[in-house]
């Protein structure tokens, strides 16, 4: 039920549908490519000095929530509506979420030469063209 934030947005935009964004939208959060975090494990593997360590690999550029549903809808839909819908809506009173989640890539960079190739526009594409008929 949580989790899956942008393939859902991607989705509601390639049906016409409402993105649905949770609570105020100012949640941050950090999207990479899986072609980038392949790549990563395949260095790492090969990589003496990472052995037995554990390592973030991911993408540490934040972008909140309401902003990536702007840029699916720029990419995707222009047309798409924009909806915020509560947390008691979404799930229950329970739920809880985390603000902000950006990893810490130091040691990651500092083991091997991390450079992703895909930013957050390009994943957005991919994410639609997968969906596509």
């Amino acid at each position: 039920a949580y989790g899956m934030v942008l393939p859902r947005l991607v989705d509601a935009a390639l049906k016409g549908e409402p993105l649905i964004v949770h609570d105020d939208g100012k949640q941050v959060r950090c999207f990479a490519h899986v072609a980038d975090v392949i790549a990563a494990v395949i260095q790492l593997m090969d990589e003496p000095s990472a052995v037995g360590r554990v390592f973030n690999i991911g993408s540490d550029h934040p972008v909140s929530i309401l902003e990536l549903a702007e840029l699916v809808r720029r990419q995707v839909n222009p047309n798409a509506a924009i909806e915020f819908q509560s947390y008691r809506q979404a799930y229950d009173e329970d739920v809880e979420d985390i603000r902000r989640r950006v990893p810490d890539l130091s040691r990651l960079r500092a083991t091997i030469d991390y450079r992703p190739q895909y930013n957050l526009e390009s994943i957005i594409g991919d994410v639609a063209r997968s969906k596509r008929p």
